[in-house]
């Protein structure tokens, strides 16, 4: 039976059997940043905040030199995109991991994330994977701390709400919040 969460929150997917399975990919992971099997993951990118995104270190790295906006990848970057305004990351989003002790690290995007930060664009399209039951550890990146900071999110709040005031679940109801936030984005 699919839960209220995986329900509400349509295309985000959780394949994690946990038990041995899960503490033999998390031994195996140890101290790396990311990598081994991706226990959930979200269909379609999700609108996060640039401000949530910046304190993210890089998987390898790679945020010790993000915003030296004199590189010639970032220059070369700025260049491909013009104008703020013609920055689209709906085509373009940044790759998120979250590894199994719930830490988040830019995987792709890099450049993409400097030059929001640099021209203040609130928002980006994100795509994130949870590795070895990243999901489930309670963080930064934990899919009910990341519902302030996303769009996809955004009627979490009311629908739960109706939820646990309501005796019985009222699935039609918490479909049409869906369905309007969708109408809207």
């Amino acid at each position: 039976m699919i839960g209220f969460k995986e329900f509400l929150v349509e295309g985000f997917h959780i394949d994690n059997p946990g038990g041995e399975w899960l503490r033999h990919k998390q031994e195996d992971a140890g101290s790396k940043k990311i990598g081994g099997a991706i226990t959930a993951w979200h269909d379609n990118p999700v609108k996060l905040k640039t401000e949530h995104l910046k304190s993210l270190s890089g998987a390898r790295g790679e945020e010790k030199h993000r915003s030296d906006y004199n590189s010639p990848k970032y220059k070369q970057f700025e260049q491909q995109v013009g104008h703020p305004s013609k920055f689209d990351s709906k085509k373009h989003p940044i790759m998120v991991g979250v590894n199994h002790k719930g830490e988040g690290h830019i995987i792709e995007g890099n450049h993409r994330l400097a030059y929001a930060v640099r021209h203040k664009i609130p928002h980006l399209h994100t795509e994130l994977r949870y590795y070895n039951g990243g999901e489930a550890i309670k963080g930064h990146m934990h899919p009910d701390n990341l519902k302030e900071h996303a769009g996809f999110w955004g009627h979490w709040g009311l629908a739960k709400k109706y939820h646990d005031d309501t005796p019985g679940q009222d699935w039609k109801r918490i479909s049409k919040l869906i369905k309007k936030y969708k109408a809207e984005k």
